[in-house]
């Protein structure tokens, strides 16, 4: 492996332990996250973080090293093998497979428990927000598939809170509504009303749903209602989703939609105070209901 290979997977140039038969390739050596450490105090966090989070933060940092390790190894092997023993290969293929698998899922896993732990801690300031523009942004990041269409209903037309904290939070529900799907194609509600200093919110899909035993479960963290190799999903979502919106001061859950099928989730977050300049912005993201709910029956 080339020095350039080694820094692209971010593998140090310390040698591997000197045992029989041990490949000449570097092992993972991480390096610390230089905004949140260098903003730690003496005590390894400032007076304004949790020490939990900082915690979490850090220990995803230095195990995704291994996790980038766990993804490479199994191609050296498949390397190596296919020089010497490609019969071998064969036979071994795919259980390295499945190893890369594992690694990649658990890179995922604490990918998501990064984010989580970032939220609050590493927000941005709360300032008004304009939901379309949220959606439009949450949609991209959460890589919505063409095939599902996301429909705003958006009689509250502006939220106030970090930014970077409200789009973590749309692209979880998106994320959710889509992963969970049992169809190739569906639709995706984002619907706001007001309801006094807060907007009342609800996402909903005409996705199979969720029984209402699961209802408070989801919201755990690290819980999957499938397995893995069913449905890709890592259990952070919906409990990042939950952070977020107990720290503005509301609350979460699921609720029916009034059909057989599908999933709502309903929340609350501060109502954005209108800014003059946009307030032609707010008229077109504003939704004339008519006497009309949207759902799984609309």
């Amino acid at each position: 492996m080339t020095q350039a290979q080694t820094q692209e997977i971010g593998l140090s140039s310390l040698p591997a332990p000197e045992t029989q038969g041990a490949p000449d390739r570097p092992i993972a050596a991480p390096t610390a996250p230089p905004r949140e450490r260098q903003a730690a105090g003496p005590s390894g966090a400032s007076a304004s973080e949790d020490p939990a989070e900082t915690f979490i933060y850090h220990v995803t940092h230095d195990l995704r090293a291994c996790f980038r390790a766990m993804k490479v190894i199994p191609e050296w092997i498949c390397e190596d093998l296919e020089k010497s023993t490609p019969e071998a290969l064969t036979l071994v293929r795919p259980h390295l497979d499945m190893l890369a698998t594992q690694a990649r899922r658990g890179d995922t896993i604490l990918l998501d428990l990064r984010e989580y732990s970032r939220v609050g801690r590493l927000s941005d300031p709360a300032t008004s927000q304009t939901l379309a523009t949220l959606l439009e942004e949450a949609i991209a990041l959460a890589e919505v598939p063409a095939s599902f269409k996301v429909e705003p209903w958006l009689e509250a037309p502006r939220v106030h809170g970090p930014r970077n904290d409200l789009l973590r939070l749309f692209k979880a529900l998106l994320e959710n509504a889509v992963r969970h799907h049992d169809r190739d194609s569906g639709q995706i509600w984002v619907i706001s009303e007001p309801d006094g200093a807060r907007v009342s919110l609800q996402v909903m899909d005409d996705g199979p749903g969720i029984p209402e035993r699961f209802h408070e479960r989801v919201f755990q963290l690290l819980t999957t209602l499938k397995p893995r190799d069913t449905c890709e999903g890592s259990g952070v979502g919906l409990a990042l989703a939950r952070k977020i919106v107990e720290q503005s001061g509301g609350t979460i859950s699921l609720v029916g939609t009034g059909s057989r099928r599908g999933c709502c989730i309903t929340f609350s977050l501060p109502a954005g105070e209108a800014v003059a300049d946009t307030s032609e912005t707010d008229k077109a993201s504003a939704t004339e209901w008519c006497g009309v709910h949207p759902g799984p029956d609309y």
